[in-house]
């Protein structure tokens, strides 16, 4: 099959199984446009700052960007055609060049409180220790029990579910979006807005391209 008279389509992305699992998304919904676009698909998974610096909280290498940057580098360089992103990864301004050509129905945004044998904040023992190295879940952590105790947390979500179920911690939080995208079912319950306000475009994906790749922009367009 040739689409708009490209021989493949290459889709840069993190090589995480949520990255992974985003992507089909992505590809689901341009085979819904385009029936057996598939046939000229390669999903290019690309090493990413983000995912080396697993350590320490990121704000401390450059910020969230660092999931980002160098997918975004292979599109500007034309090794890749587009990028599929968690679009709350992404900076507030893109490289130059670049642009947000579609992005997908948002999934649930709330966030999840993973811990054992609770149904809210308030049954968490006093002084239980949080593994998380986000400032946002922090704050809003305390806000509510002042007595939590944290430990930094980095890794993509099955890494960060693994040591929680090691007992390096009693709690953590992930994105809600994420654990149904991976069909994951875990001990724990959903934080409601009111007690916690997840990250600013969580749930969403975001699709990049070159502002000069018309065809390309027409094509992801249509989903």
């Amino acid at each position: 099959m040739k689409l708009y008279n490209l021989d493949k389509l290459r889709i840069g992305t993190r090589g995480s199984a949520l990255a992974i699992a985003q992507t089909n998304i992505v590809i689901e919904k341009l085979e819904l446009a385009f029936p057996s676009i598939k046939d000229i698909i390669e999903i290019k998974k690309i090493n990413v700052s983000g995912d080396a610096f697993n350590k320490h909280p990121l704000r401390n290498h450059g910020g969230k960007g660092l999931f980002t940057k160098e997918i975004d580098q292979a599109v500007i360089d034309g090794d890749v055609d587009l990028a599929v992103h968690s679009l709350k990864d992404m900076d507030s301004c893109l490289s130059k060049g670049l642009t947000i050509v579609a992005v997908t129905e948002r999934e649930d945004a709330r966030e999840f409180f993973v811990s054992k044998e609770i149904k809210n904040l308030y049954q968490l023992k006093v002084n239980s220790i949080v593994g998380t190295s986000s400032l946002r879940r922090k704050a809003q952590l305390l806000n509510i029990r002042p007595d939590l105790k944290f430990t930094n947390l980095r890794g993509n979500v099955l890494k960060r579910l693994e040591k929680f179920n090691s007992g390096e911690f009693d709690a953590t939080i992930l994105a809600y979006a994420g654990l149904k995208r991976l069909s994951i079912v875990t001990d724990g319950f959903l934080l409601d807005l009111d007690s916690m306000l997840p990250c600013l475009g969580q749930g969403i994906i975001g699709i990049v391209t070159s502002e000069r790749n018309e065809k390309i922009i027409d094509i992801i367009s249509q989903i």
